[in-house]
């Protein structure tokens, strides 16, 4: 399996670790790092300083030395063994989805409610509980096919688990965390070969271009 090269910020890891993040944010994450050995090692520094903290009775007991280590463990780029990703036996058995969110869906893409969102791309809105303004979903797209341009009143995490996107400049494979913010206008591209299936959270509505994907945004709940 081919390193993520595009991660979630340090920010997205930290709050991971302390427990913030709603339920959305925190599986996209969690997914992420079934992929990624690096930001795994972030994490735990993150909930090593975390019990750093809660071992100390006032903030002038804490080691800075021994905390210090334990941040510098954040830019260390420390090999870890990946985590197998589970295969599911659906009509995208091909695929490889990562196991937070297998247990979250039950393990059957079949199953969902996909909705249709024309020329061959669909898409399904998951129930996840926390902000109520959250939005998570998963995205299926034919190879070769461009998205709707679109921009966010917020912040937008596209996890790649199976494919490849093609965004601006940068290519994202499975593993990989596309995060764009206000204003941004952009329109993936997925890569030929073979089908792209991604995770989508989003803090706000997607704002759409065109006509179409307007009209059919109520419906899908994007």
């Amino acid at each position: 399996m081919v390193k993520p090269r595009h991660h979630p910020g340090d920010e997205w890891l930290v709050s991971y670790a302390a427990g913030t993040l709603d339920e959305a944010y925190s599986l996209l994450v969690a997914s992420h790092l079934t992929y990624c050995g690096v930001c795994r090692e972030k994490v735990r520094a993150a909930e090593d300083v975390g019990g750093l903290l809660l071992e100390q009775q006032t903030p002038t007991d804490l080691d800075l030395g021994s905390l210090d280590r334990v941040l510098a463990r954040l830019d260390d780029d420390v090999a870890v063994p990946a985590v197998r990703d589970i295969r599911i036996q659906t009509e995208a058995e091909r695929a490889h989805l990562p196991l937070p969110l297998v247990e979250f869906i039950g393990g059957d893409l079949n199953s969902l409610s996909w909705r249709s969102l024309g020329r061959g791309v669909k898409a399904v809105r998951l129930d996840a509980h926390g902000r109520e303004d959250s939005r998570l979903w998963l995205l299926r797209a034919p190879p070769g096919m461009r998205l709707a341009e679109h921009s966010h009143r917020g912040t937008e995490l596209v996890l790649v688990m199976h494919g490849c996107l093609h965004d601006g400049s940068e290519i994202f494979v499975p593993g990989d965390v596309d995060e764009k913010g206000d204003d941004h206008w952009h329109a993936p591209v997925v890569g030929d070969g073979e089908e792209c299936i991604c995770l989508v959270v989003t803090d706000a509505p997607i704002r759409f271009k065109g006509l179409v994907a307007r009209l059919l945004q109520p419906l899908i709940g994007l």
